[in-house]
């Protein structure tokens, strides 16, 4: 299960003067309990005056995340399937995509989905999200 965690804590920026600086983590956990003990063993070491504002389940089902230092885009993908009685039927996933812009995002949907997908699907949307870091 996934679950996004929003922290925020004191630190300084680029010019020097102290700010507060939030992050959202998305990560794996069985509970809500282990996803705060994930992110607290992970701020302990950077800056342990952290607060932890909310911890959500998250819709996302999967992370393609990448070695560069991109941002992080949700993808929207609708699979079609058809039953034993002609129905269509729509199931609706939730992927996210670490990508240098908007299009780029969409394409390495598209291209994971192409690969992996069996049934046809419809990429639905493409959104920059709020998410800082993927400890998966």
């Amino acid at each position: 299960m996934k679950f996004e965690v929003k922290i925020k804590y004191k630190g300084t920026n680029e010019k020097d003067k102290e700010v507060i600086i939030k992050r959202i983590f998305l990560l794996d956990a069985e509970t809500f309990t282990e996803a705060e003990a994930v992110v607290t063993q992970e701020m302990k070491e950077t800056n342990p005056n952290f607060f932890i504002e909310t911890i959500t389940r998250s819709k996302i089902e999967k992370a393609f995340t990448n070695e560069e230092d991109c941002e992080y885009y949700k993808a929207k993908v609708v699979f079609v399937s058809v039953d034993d009685a002609g129905k269509e039927g729509k199931t609706t996933a939730y992927y996210l995509v670490e990508a240098g812009s908007t299009q780029e995002a969409n394409e390495i949907t598209q291209g994971l989905m192409e690969r992996d997908s069996i049934v046809p699907f419809s990429i639905e949307g493409v959104h920059l999200t709020k998410i800082t870091d993927v400890l998966i």
